[in-house]
């Protein structure tokens, strides 16, 4: 059987705004960590492509810590290396401190330490010059010890502000009673009604399954290869979360618009069959005359762009006493009671029980 949708129940407007505002927010300070990287890997790439070399001395040489303290009374420090050295260029002498523009302190001494022993006080390095200004220069030009797997972990941060955006558009979907029933009707010629749960949209379970993907992929990596992990992995890395998170959507979608989730009323034969439109063999099939009472339980699951959101389960009581679950969903308050309403006057008997519970 080809389902359709005689078409979309309107679409409703306006809705909390504070979705927007923190995705707003919380996606600005992700921009700001993102030109802060752009900037060093630029100036990395400039001064490996333009710099000139030229002989230089080390005259100072040390691992600088800093110590910050957490609420909770613990402390982390960082390890950063400062190494001084004198050059001469176009006659002039010049001091300076950098050693790459990529370099960040991290709480693992390695890296300072294995610079600093490179560094030696007194040994006699080749520093690069920017020739357009003498007086700046790098020890390590190009982007090569840039940590790029701060590119895996920022990923999370950026899913964030799409997920809160995406979460409050697909929330309009169920803004109300009236709203969700409309869109649980998968199809209506008149004659026949199927209705199936509403499915979550693909692109908000994707940018989830990218999140959660790629906070596990950040401690894989990190534990693997380490902070000397390259832009090639890492990129590779990204890629195939994003693959795994697409397939992922892709299977959510199809479990989700299963025919064994669809409920099919069917006005000709007077018959309601709860899953199995395709292969002929639905888990419950009850004619018309046989139900006694249709209702609609309801229990709170907690509340979503400030609205209560309940799980809601249609029943069909027949008249030898059976319960036959009819179809189940996440909706608002009364979106229960409004599609039973729906099937009773589907079945066109208001005589049809109408009872409700909430807890």
């Amino acid at each position: 059987m080809v389902i359709r949708r005689p078409g979309r129940a309107p679409r409703q407007r306006g809705g909390s705004t504070l979705p927007v505002l923190f995705a707003v927010f919380f996606g600005g300070i992700v921009l700001l960590f993102d030109v802060v990287i752009a900037v060093q890997l630029h100036r990395g790439a400039d001064a490996g492509a333009r710099f000139v070399p030229v002989p230089a001395t080390v005259t100072a040489s040390e691992i600088e810590t800093t110590t910050s303290h957490g609420n909770r009374g613990g402390t982390t420090t960082t390890y950063t290396a400062h190494v001084e050295y004198r050059y001469e260029f176009a006659g002039v002498t010049h001091t300076a401190d950098t050693v790459s523009y990529v370099e960040w302190g991290t709480s693992d001494p390695e890296r300072a330490e294995r610079i600093v022993a490179a560094h030696p006080i007194g040994a006699q390095v080749t520093a690069f010059v920017d020739p357009d200004d003498p007086a700046r220069a790098v020890l390590e030009p190009g982007t090569e010890h840039f940590p790029f797997l701060v590119l895996l972990f920022l990923v999370p941060f950026h899913c964030v502000p799409a997920i809160a955006l995406l979460a409050r558009r697909h929330g309009r979907s169920r803004a109300d009673a009236a709203t969700l029933v409309a869109n649980l009707v998968a199809f209506d010629d008149g004659t026949r009604a199927v209705l199936r749960p509403l499915p979550t949209a693909p692109a908000l379970i994707f940018v989830i399954a990218l999140t959660g993907l790629s906070f596990l992929a950040t401690f894989v990596v990190a534990f693997t290869w380490g902070f000397g992990a390259g832009a090639g992995d890492v990129l590779q890395v990204i890629g195939g979360l994003a693959v795994a998170s697409a397939l992922f959507a892709a299977w959510w979608r199809r479990r989700a618009q299963a025919p064994a989730r669809h409920t099919l009323v069917d006005g000709e034969t007077r018959r309601i069959l709860v899953g199995g439109l395709r292969s002929g063999e639905a888990a419950a099939e009850l004619d018309w005359q046989d139900v006694q009472a249709i209702t609609a339980e309801s229990r709170s699951v907690g509340t979503a762009g400030g609205r209560a959101v309940e799980r809601h389960r249609v029943r069909a009581l027949t008249t030898v006493g059976e319960s036959v679950d009819l179809l189940g969903f996440l909706g608002p308050s009364g979106a229960g009671d409004a599609l039973a309403d729906w099937l009773r006057a589907r079945l066109g008997r208001t005589a049809v029980g109408a009872r409700s519970t909430t807890t």
